[in-house]
Order: structure tokens, then C-alpha cells, then sequence
């Protein structure tokens, strides 16, 4: 490094999460030599590093010079994307430092998720090599190369598109299950999506799996007793030669030779069983009635291979091929016969999906008379999941057993085009003992569990009840009287003489007078007319028609008529009516007899010291419904607030939603009334949107188009919660009177509130636009028109309420006169009522969070006038009669659930866990007391009932369920359960080939390599045939020795079909297999078997030390089944090296080499003595010598001698009994004694 040594800096920014980007580092100074054996440190080492995380860029030498260092990124070390990591440079061991290291934002790299090539599908998933494979995902150019791992490295590339490849794989490819990737041009390398993955055999992940082709059989027949040499034609058959096995009807035959297109094998023999049906190699016979429709299901079971229209194919996976290969289309028949191969021990569960009705049969053996059926399809099922009959229920199976499985399938209306719908028949198979979860594979299904903890809920039920109510009306009353004379200044005035004697004037009778109310004159009324006349005349005026009609009564004297007015008893004090102006009124008396009394008909409710609105006595129960809706709700009033007069009314807004009625339509949110809204009951949950023109419905149920701000400039809403200080609008911008449109989102700020309260806001849009820079510089013409079609807002943390949402051409102000009724300070999410009588009214309402323990709805300005626990009665101040109104509760709000639970899992119990656990708590729990690996929890519901969704990330399969005990919870029938949702498993859909084997009428030769199934594209069916068995009868001689260069026996073999003569072996092996004994004498008399004798020739040392330590060689014939072989034995010691010359002694050898074998036949001497084995192991031999007596006898012989030992023979005939070298005559013995003469 010098002084000159510099990054200027790197391209690109950023590449694939997968690595294999390469990464250019300009600048100067840099090494020139990256590898020196004399200085090791020597080169450029490159690191992309941040504060969580290091990972180093392999330098790729030959592209590398001293201006610039080309190094290949290795995978991203974090799963977060995003991060942001500068570039280290080491050059000859010393770290660049400074503002040599370029610490700038050009220097600087991401790993990103949306510029990383993927691969999402591999396709053909199994298939020979050389299989041509379309490798579907993101590739983001036509640019590519294969990587240097598992079968990419050996793909040639066909053909590729943006987002296709399709490549061939090498024939040289070895035949397993693989992975791959790709490197792209400037992008790095791809990462293998969940997608793209599937589950062999041996349970691992692959995406394409190689395996052989077997096309013929050589010869198709052979010998029961086995031993016919097979030869095997096929391709791809030595890409993993050692591991070839083969087996014929499910009996091994024993591999002589692989090579790329043949192996020759060894039959063995015929099986003593039957079997109806043997499994052969990878997929599943599919047969098809393409003519025929069977009006039951069953009926496809009448059907076999004469009929017209069939066909039959072995397919590579249970499901129908994409392509309707036999132009198959409406009314055919069709099913599936094979044997499914349990890959691992344990629970196993069968689908089926078909276009119509289908069955599924399964059998737990290989016979096919076992079946049963364990899956049915009615009318079409496409979703394996949708009804519990598509499924069967849990197998036990074993690993590597064959299990029958059969589908049928009659196909009706639905329709097969080019390609295939997927609706056609199929089988999937879900395998609980495994271990991938969702993370790793899309097939994977995460072990679910939902802990369920809930207590009864109950609303707050009270009874209100109207009582006897008096409203106490009094009518208006008022007496008219009308005298006969009028009185004496009346006369003067008539007659009009001042000067006259007014005592002295006679009667003068009234002949017509006015009435008059509220300042209206009645026409004139005769003095003696009639009460209905008074009436009519009253009923005309203006001032009483407004109030209704009065009733008149008269009641006649001497001295004048008496009538008697009634007004309406609903109008409380009236008016007095007086005389009109015909100057009679001082002749006409006008009293009021009754004042009048409005009637008293209603009452006020008070609550959370609340009061409401007046309640009718004579409300309806929808009337009081409606009444206790409000009095819960947040009322407010709307006016203009560009004006000094705040009532003035706003003018019709574009778009107008209070969030309040009842929606028909999906939103953007949810509307809730668990939390305070900004006005009425109701407010807008989480939204997305809270305006999208065409879809956006507003209070009056009407969807509004987009608008235009030269008419429309504000946006307003309330809100609540953490609010994101930025409103998005998607905007489309066009000239006036011409069709070039532009569409843009905008996002505009505003301040933001973050307190949890509610907070108004307001968006000029014309103002925002008016300033955006970005609008201005694209076209501020005047005739620019904007229309508005999109409004978003976001939340930051937590939950986002939204209310009154108003869009017009005026700012509005809003004002709250009257905050909701929250008694115990709880919010009334609902409330019902129904009448049970006249005045008598069920009121049931719902509190938020589990609120209890309310008070009575109380009377508004009234006195208790009897108590007791759960009711009262109250009368009114003001109130008339015995008019009372009692309140009663019925039912009592439920309270939330409490105390603790107790939980199980894998024979551990956790105690006293509180009901109201949070999910991180629990979480952590689990984690820690149970080997559960890593665990999601999820926590819903509320304080009655909550649930807890744990959901295991890490550890697949099927798992125990968890116990729980709530004994110490508290709540109204509080209680705890677990139920599974989702057994851990993985589903596939269909099943693949390499668990699937076909079933066949005959024996199948079935080839697998490296554990991985073989398909047959040919014949490989094989008999057992007797005919080509030969037979063997007889051998001559039955034994003798063997040797080498012809000095063995010679046996003379007597048989049929052994076709030649010479020398064999018992066991007779032809070209035409192992011959069979056919002979009516038993295997093992005499005349059947040869009997291979053993010979000693020599031993070497023939002496040696007494204390042993000897390695003693024997050479002979019939030791083991070579006909020639040395057997070594190694004395190491013996006890005692002194025997008594009487004999009897036990004589203990250890050493190496004896044998252990029960069948293993030997003798012991010492010198000439023999000494019979007590009991010998590998190791270690006791024996003992034989006891004769007497010790000596006569020189002339005639001596009896008794010799005692172990295993004489009985009949002394057969005995030959030698003293030194004389032989001696035996006389008689048994199996311990022998006596002899001498």
C-alpha cells in the first residue's frame, strides 16, 4: 500500500441477497500481486461491514489491477434487507483508513430483495439426465450463466426468456435429488424460493431429481429356483454404479455388473407365496375410458381394456398430465393403481381432487384385496381442504413398506382443454413425521395450536317501567254571559239622548254582539244564538284553529244566556276571550272558570351524570332505541369556518362520510364502537383509503367520482392515534379541452398529533399543489385541471381511528355541544330494546372491555320513593297523581376473565400462568420450558376471551397437543381448551414419483441407484417359469475330497435340462439358472447331498516349547468351502504342563484362532493322547485326557484294560483301540468306558 492508495468508488450499489454480484472497487495504489509465497499478506482483501454484521468479497485475481479490484459477494449475513454496508479494503495487510477509504454514499452497498434473481419453479421436477427443465423466477435479463453448485453447474442453456429458462442437464449428471442456482449478469446470484422446492424419498429438499431409464429385460423368463443371470438394458444406469440395487417381484437379485446401459444380475428364487399383484418401478398406471361414462361410480369397475376408447399410461407423479394427451374432454372414465412407498415411519393422510365425483382406496398391505376406501369426492373438489371427505383420516405406516392405492375418477361437464384445467383427478399425500415448516418449502404445513380461554358474556339488561302515569291535563274553561237587557249606559249609548232619565228608560234588548281571541274578531253573533252557533263563530277565528276546536255548552236564566267554553285539554293556559267592538262589553261578562294545564308527558334519564334528551311516556321501543343511541353518542354540529357566524350551515359537500349507518359494501377499514369516536358512535378503523373514487360510498350511499380541485379544494377528517404526517393523493392532471392526461401520486404533510386524542385537520389541496415543485415544473398553466381520485393515510404504530371525512369547497368548523353517557367511564358499543308491555321496556346494552358493576339508570330531577337491591322506583318533582317510574336490573354485565391457568407439554407443566398472558410472555415460556425450537404466538380476542395462535416456526411435523387446566380461573363460567388447528406436516400435491411404484400382473424388475426408483420405458415384466428350471435327481458318489489340479472326487450329477455334462457342484447353477432337487429322497439322506471330507496333510512346527506361545499351521482339505486352505491357530499358553499318566486331568489353552462356531469339529492331543473339549471359544479351549487303568499288565499279554472317558462310541464293533503300536481287541463299551484285551 502507498501513501497514494485510495477508493474513489464502487459500482454497482447494490446487488443480490444470493451474493455473487460483482462488485467493482475503483481507485489507486492498489495491490498488484494478490497471491506471493514469500509475503503471505501480500494482496487485496475486501469486506463489506456495518455495525451488526462482516462479510467478505472473494477478489477475483485475473480481473483485478492496481486502479481497480473486482471481488464477488458472498450471500447477505442478515435476512434484513436494506442494511447498508461500506466497503473495507485490506492492501498487503494493512487496512485502508481515512478519506483514502471512502466513507461516502458512493462507496457504500446494499443487499436488496427486489434486484436478487429468484428462481420460484423447476419443471419438469424429476426426469433422465438430459431432461430438457424450464426454470421459471426472476431473472431480469436474457443474460445468464449456471453457478458452481449441485446440478447447475451441468445445466447447458437451451433457451431463456425474462422471467423462463429452459436447460438440459449433463448426461454425466450423478442420479440424485439436487438444488441450483443462477448467476445474472449484473445481479449476482439467485436465491431458490419456497416455491421451487420439493420432498423426495429420502425426505430432503430437491428441485429436479435425475434417474434411470430401464427400456428391456434379458431373458423374460428363468428359473424358480433363481440363479438365472439377468441382463438389464437401460440408460444412465452406472451414474452411481456402486449403489445399483435390483430386485424381481420384490426378491433381491444379485447385482455381477453395472455398467452405463447394462447390468447383469443373479436371480433368486421364486417366492413360496402368491400375490395378486407385484410393484414395480417409479410412477402410477393410468387408465382412461375416453368413450365411456358410467351412470354410478362404482360401475368403472365393469371396465377393462377391450372396451373403445381405451388407453393406459404409467404416469411420473398421481396426478393426470398437464395435456390432454388422448384428447380427452367431457364424459370419460378414468383411474389410477399403484403402490405407494412410506418413506419414513409414522402418520400419513391421503387427498384426492377431481373435475367430478372420485373415490380413493388404500390397502395396509400390498394386496389390493384389502382395500377400502378412505377418501371420496361428490361433485368436484379442487381445494384438498375445502370438505373433511376430500381427506382421509390418520395411517399408521411403515418406513420402505409398499402400500396399494387406488383412484377412479368419472369426468362429466368439466371441460379439458390445451393445457389442462386443474380439476382433473390427482392424489396428494401429507406426511406428519417430518421435519421442513413453512419457512423452508411452500408444501410445509406449520404445526398450529390455539389456546382458547373464555368466560360467558352477558349484557347489561334493566328494565324500565312506566307507572300509572298522570300527566295532569287541565283544559282551558271560560263562561260566557250574555244578558237579555243591556245595561243602562249601554241604552244611553244606543238611544244617543244624554239629557234623557236613564231609570226611567224601558229595556233595551241586545240584539248582536263580537267575540274576540288573541286579537281576532268573530263575525257578529245574535244575543240568543245557539252554543253551536258561539262554537262555530270561536272555531273560525285564525288564533283558535291553530290550537284546535272549541266546545261550547249554554245554559239559559231570566236574565240572560250562560255558555260555557272548553278548549282542548292538551294546550295548557289560553287566552281570555273578551268582547268584540260593538261597545256591548260591558253587558257581556267573560270569566275564566278552569285555568288551563299542559300535560306532563315525558321524563329525563340521567346517567354518568348525563342527563338525556326527554323520553315520551308514550314512546315506542325503536323510539327509546333511538333515544339511548344518542344519548351514547358524541353529538356535534357542523358550520362554516371561513366566516364570523359559526351556525351558518355548511353547503353540500363532494364526499361525506360520519362512518355511522350500517355498510352493504367492503371499506378500505372497519368501523367500530369500542372507542370514543370524534362525533356519534362510530368511527373508521386502520383505513387504507378514505377516499377512492368509484368506490368509495358516502353517507348517503352514493359513490362519488373524483373531483376537481378548481371546485373541491379542502380534505378534512379527525383523528386518533399515531398518524404517519404525510397524506397521499393520486391525482390526474390534463389540459383543458384535450386528452393528454398524466397520473401521479403526490404526498403532502401536515402536523400531526401523536397524544391519542382526537385532532381536526384540514388540506388545501389548491395551496399544496400551488407549492409543489414537482407539478409546477411539469405544466402551471391555468387551464391545468387536477382531479383527485385517491386518498391515503397511514398509521405509525398501534391502531389509527378516522372520523367525519369531509371533502367540499368550504373549511368547515366543528363543534361538540353534548360528550356521550359512559357510565363507570365505559364506552356502550350497543344497545337494544324491546318492549315487554305497554310502558314497560327491556333495555340491554353491551360495555366495551368487559365493563361492570354499573349503577341504575337513574330519573333525572325525581326522589327515590322505594329502594331495594337490584331495582328502583323514582317519582318526578313536578309530576302529577301517583305517576312513578321504576328501574330494575335483570341482568348484571359480565365481568372479564381472571386468575391463572395451568399448561402441559411433553410431561412438563407450568403453573399459576396468568389469564391474561401477553403473547411475548407466553412466547417466551414455551421457548423456554419446552423444547419447542422457536415459536410464534399470536394473542386475539378480549378480556372475555382471549386466544392464543402458537404457531411452531423451526421444528416441522406433527406435534402433542397441550393440556391446560383452569381451575383457578375466575369470570362467569370461565374455561380454557386447545384445539388444533394444523397438524405440523407437508402436503404433496401430487405424490411424486420415487414414492410411488406401479402394480403389475407379473414380476417386475425394479432398478434402483443411489435409492432413487428407476422408470420402465419399455418391458420389464419377468416370470418364473418351471419349465426352464432344470432338475436334479441323483449324484454319485455322495462324498469325497476336494483338491486342487483334479486330484478332488469326481460326482456324476443325474438331471433334466442340464444340457451338458461335467463336473459340478451339489448346488447346480446352468445358464438357465439354479437347478432344483426334485428327487423323492429327503435333502439330507443319502443319495441328495455329498458329503465333503476333512483331511490333514501336515502341521507346521510339529514341536514346540510346553509353556506354549506356538503358532501351529494345519494344511488340508474341508476346512471351510475352498477346496484348498490353511487354517491358523495360535497357542499362546496352556495350564498345567504336568498331567498324572492315569489321566483325567483338565488342561486349559488360550491363544487365538480356535473358532467359536457350534458346528466347528476338532480334536486335542497331547503328544499321542487325545483329550476331549469340555467347552471352547475363539480364545480358550478346557479339555480332558482319558483315565485307564490298571497302569501296567503282563508281558504275555491277555490284560483287561478299562479305559473311562466322554463320547465313546456304543457299539465296540466299530472301536479300534491301539496300546503303543499293538492293536488291542475291544470287548465291549459305551459312551464313557471302553474295555480292551491286551
Amino acid at each position: 500500500m502507498t501513501d497514494f492508495s485510495r477508493i474513489t468508488h464502487i459500482s454497482p450499489s447494490h446487488g443480490s441477497i444470493g451474493g455473487g454480484t460483482k462488485l467493482k472497487i475503483n481507485g489507486m495504489g492498489f495491490s498488484r500481486n494478490q497471491f506471493s509465497l514469500e509475503h503471505p499478506h501480500h494482496g487485496n482483501i475486501v469486506y463489506l461491514e456495518n455495525d451488526q454484521h462482516s462479510v467478505q468479497c472473494d477478489v477475483l485475481p485475473h480481473e483485478s489491477n492496481s486502479n481497480k479490484i473486482v471481488c464477488e459477494t458472498r450471500p447477505s449475513p442478515s435476512k434484513e434487507a436494506h442494511l447498508t454496508y461500506h466497503v473495507i479494503l485490506i492492501i498487503d495487510g494493512k487496512r485502508l483508513t481515512g478519506r483514502n477509504a471512502c466513507h461516502l454514499r458512493r462507496c457504500e452497498y446494499k443487499y436488496l430483495d427486489r434486484l436478487t434473481p429468484t428462481i420460484t419453479n423447476v419443471t419438469p421436477n424429476s426426469g433422465l439426465p438430459e431432461t430438457v427443465i424450464a426454470v421459471r423466477g426472476r431473472l431480469f435479463t436474457l443474460s445468464v450463466s449456471s453457478s458452481e453448485e449441485d446440478f447447475s453447474e451441468s445445466l447447458e442453456i437451451e433457451s431463456y426468456s425474462y422471467n423462463l429458462e429452459k436447460c438440459k442437464a449433463n448426461s454425466m449428471l450423478l442420479l440424485d435429488s439436487m438444488n441450483g442456482s443462477l448467476v445474472v449478469s449484473l445481479m449476482g446470484r439467485s436465491i431458490r424460493t419456497r416455491t421451487s422446492f420439493g420432498v423426495d424419498s429420502r425426505l430432503n429438499l430437491y428441485q429436479f431429481q435425475t434417474h434411470a431409464g430401464v427400456a428391456d429385460i434379458i431373458p423374460k423368463m428363468g428359473s424358480t429356483e433363481g440363479g438365472t443371470t439377468v441382463k438389464i438394458i437401460g440408460q444412465f444406469l452406472s451414474n452411481h454404479s456402486n449403489t445399483a440395487t435390483v430386485t424381481i417381484g420384490n426378491i433381491p437379485c444379485k447385482v455381477i455388473s453395472v455398467s452405463n446401459a447394462l447390468i447383469t444380475c443373479t436371480t433368486g428364487k421364486k417366492p413360496e407365496n402368491t400375490v395378486d399383484l407385484y410393484p414395480g418401478n417409479r410412477g402410477m398406471l393410468w387408465e382412461i375410458w375416453r368413450s365411456s361414462y358410467p351412470a354410478t361410480l362404482s360401475a368403472i369397475y365393469k371396465y377393462n381394456a377391450t372396451l373403445p376408447g381405451y388407453y393406459s399410461e404409467v404416469i411420473p407423479t398421481a396426478a393426470v398430465p398437464k395435456f390432454a394427451i388422448f384428447k380427452e374432454l367431457v364424459w370419460y372414465s378414468q383411474k389410477f393403481t399403484g403402490y405407494f412407498v412410506a418413506p419414513t415411519d409414522g402418520d400419513y393422510s391421503f387427498t384426492i381432487t377431481s373435475g367430478d365425483d372420485s373415490a380413493l382406496y388404500f390397502s395396509t398391505t400390498e394386496s389390493p384385496k384389502n382395500k377400502k376406501k378412505i377418501a371420496t369426492c361428490s361433485l368436484g373438489c379442487r381445494i384438498w381442504y375445502k370438505f373433511p371427505s376430500y381427506k382421509s383420516k390418520k395411517l399408521r405406516l411403515r418406513a420402505g413398506n409398499k402400500y396399494y392405492l387406488e383412484a377412479i375418477n368419472r369426468q362429466g361437464l368439466v371441460k379439458r382443454y390445451f393445457p389442462r384445467s386443474l380439476v382433473d383427478l390427482q392424489i396428494g399425500v401429507y406426511i406428519y413425521n417430518i421435519s421442513f415448516v413453512e419457512a423452508q418449502i411452500d408444501q410445509a404445513i406449520n404445526e398450529r395450536q390455539q389456546i382458547i380461554q373464555a368466560t360467558t358474556v352477558q349484557p347489561e339488561i334493566q328494565i324500565l317501567t312506566i307507572n300509572n302515569w298522570d300527566n295532569g291535563t287541565l283544559s282551558e274553561i271560560q263562561k260566557l254571559y250574555v244578558p237579555y237587557c243591556l245595561e243602562r249606559d249601554r241604552v244611553e249609548n244606543v238611544a244617543g239622548d244624554k239629557e234623557a232619565d236613564i231609570d226611567s228608560l224601558p229595556c233595551e234588548y241586545l240584539k248582536e254582539y263580537r267575540l274576540k281571541f288573541n286579537d281576532v274578531e268573530t263575525e257578529p253573533i245574535y244575543s240568543n244564538a245557539t252554543a253551536k252557533a258561539i262554537a262555530k263563530a270561536l272555531n273560525s277565528l285564525s288564533t283558535i284553529k291553530v290550537i284546535g276546536n272549541v266546545t261550547v255548552s249554554k245554559d239559559s236564566n231570566a236574565s240572560g244566556n250562560a255558555y260555557t267554553i272548553t278548549f282542548p285539554n292538551s294546550l295548557g293556559p289560553q287566552s281570555k276571550i273578551i268582547a268584540g267592538t260593538l261597545n256591548h262589553n260591558k253587558s257581556i261578562i267573560i270569566t275564566e272558570i278552569q285555568k288551563g294545564r299542559s300535560p306532563l308527558l315525558n321524563f329525563s334519564l340521567e346517567w354518568d351524570n348525563k342527563i338525556s334528551d326527554p323520553v315520551q311516556v308514550n314512546v315506542t321501543a325503536k323510539g327509546l332505541q333511538t333515544h339511548l343511541q344518542q344519548w351514547f353518542s358524541t353529538r356535534c354540529q357542523y358550520s362554516n369556518a371561513n366566516t364570523s357566524d359559526k351556525n351558518l350551515p355548511l353547503p353540500t359537500a363532494h364526499f361525506y362520510q360520519d362512518y355511522e349507518g350500517e355498510i352493504s359494501t367492503s371499506e378500505f377499514g372497519q368501523r367500530v364502537t369500542n372507542v370514543r369516536a370524534r362525533c356519534g358512535r362510530k368511527s373508521f378503523k386502520n383505513p387504507y383509503n378514505i377516499f377512492h373514487a368509484g368506490r368509495t360510498f358516502d353517507s348517503t350511499g352514493l359513490v362519488k367520482p373524483g373531483f376537481s380541485t378548481k371546485k373541491t379544494r379542502y380534505v378534512c377528517f379527525s383523528y386518533k392515534g399515531l398518524i404517519k404526517d404525510i397524506i397521499s393523493f393520486r391525482i390526474e392532471q390534463y389540459r383543458d379541452n384535450l386528452d393528454e392526461k398524466h397520473q401521479f401520486w403526490r404526498n403532502y404533510s401536515f402536523t400531526a398529533n401523536q397524544d391519542n386524542q382526537w385532532h381536526d385537520i384540514c388540506i388545501d389541496l389548491v395551496e399544496k399543489i400551488k407549492s409543489d415543485h414537482y407539478i409546477s415544473s411539469l405544466d402551471a398553466s391555468i387551464d391545468i385541471t387536477y382531479i383527485i381520485n385517491e386518498i391515503r393515510v397511514y398509521k405509525l404504530k398501534g391502531d389509527l381511528y378516522i372520523d367525519d371525512t369531509y371533502i367540499g369547497n368550504i373549511k368547515p368548523h366543528i363543534f361538540t355541544y353534548q360528550t356521550a353517557a359512559q357510565p363507570n367511564g365505559a364506552i356502550i358499543e350497543n344497545v337494544r330494546v324491546k318492549q315487554l308491555s305497554p310502558g314497560s321496556f327491556q333495555i340491554e346494552m353491551e360495555p366495551s372491555a368487559c365493563a361492570h358493576n354499573f349503577e341504575l339508570i337513574k330519573v333525572a330531577d325525581s326522589t327515590i320513593t322505594q329502594a331495594k337491591s337490584d331495582s328502583q322506583t323514582y317519582r318526578g318533582n313536578k309530576w302529577y297523581g301517583i305517576s312513578d317510574v321504576t328501574i330494575a336490573r335483570m341482568q348484571a354485565a359480565s365481568p372479564p376473565i381472571g386468575g391463572t391457568f395451568d399448561l402441559t407439554f411433553q410431561g412438563n407443566t407450568i403453573y399459576n400462568i396468568s389469564a391474561h398472558i401477553n403473547e411475548l410472555e407466553l412466547k417466551n415460556l414455551l421457548e423456554s420450558n419446552f423444547d419447542v425450537g422457536v415459536v410464534q404466538v399470536n394473542r386475539t380476542g378480549s378480556c372475555s376471551a382471549y386466544r392464543w395462535l402458537i404457531e411452531w416456526t423451526t421444528q416441522g411435523g406433527d406435534k402433542p397437543s397441550i393440556q391446560t387446566n383452569g381451575f383457578h380461573l375466575t369470570g362467569l363460567s370461565a374455561n380454557i381448551s386447545v384445539n388444533t388447528l394444523s397438524d405440523g406436516s407437508i402436503l404433496l400435491d401430487p405424490i411424486p414419483g420415487d414414492m410411488l411404484r406401479t402394480a403389475n400382473v407379473q414380476p417386475q424388475v425394479a432398478v434402483d441407484i443411489n435409492e432413487i426408483p428407476s422408470l420402465c420405458t419399455g418391458n420389464c415384466s419377468y416370470q418364473y417359469d418351471l419349465s426352464s428350471t432344470p432338475t436334479i435327481t441323483q449324484i454319485m458318489p455322495t462324498s469325497g475330497i476336494g483338491g486342487l489340479n483334479n486330484q478332488g472326487t469326481e460326482i456324476n450329477i443325474f438331471g433334466t435340462g442340464l444340457n451338458f455334462a461335467g463336473l459340478h457342484r451339489v448346488e447346480v447353477i446352468t445358464a438357465e439358472g439354479k437347478a432344483k432337487h426334485v428327487s423323492n429322497i429327503p435333502i439330507s439322506a443319502q443319495g441328495i447331498n455329498f458329503q465333503y471330507k476333512v483331511i490333514i496333510n501336515g502341521i507346521t512346527p510339529s514341536q514346540g516349547s510346553a509353556n506354549g506361545e506356538i503358532t501351529l499351521i494345519l494344511r488340508g482339505n474341508g476346512f471351510s468351502p475352498n477346496k484348498d486352505e490353511s487354517v491358523v491357530a495360535v497357542v499362546a499358553y496352556f495350564t498345567p504342563n504336568k498331567a498324572n499318566s492315569q489321566g483325567g486331568d483338565l488342561i486349559i489353552m488360550n491363544g487365538i484362532g480356535f473358532k467359536s462356531s457350534s458346528n466347528l469339529q476338532f480334536l486335542v492331543f497331547v503328544g499321542s493322547a487325545p483329550y476331549k473339549i469340555q467347552t471352547y471359544s475363539d480364545t480358550k479351549i478346557t479339555c480332558s485326557s482319558t483315565k485307564h487303568t490298571p497302569e501296567f499288565g503282563s508281558v504275555a499279554g491277555g490284560t483287561v484294560i478299562i479305559n473311562v472317558g466322554n463320547g465313546f462310541a456304543v457299539n465296540h464293533v466299530n472301536l479300534m483301540v491301539k496300546l503303543g503300536s499293538f492293536d488291542c481287541d475291544t470287548i465291549s463299551s459305551n459312551t464313557t468306558t471302553i474295555n480292551i484285551l491286551q
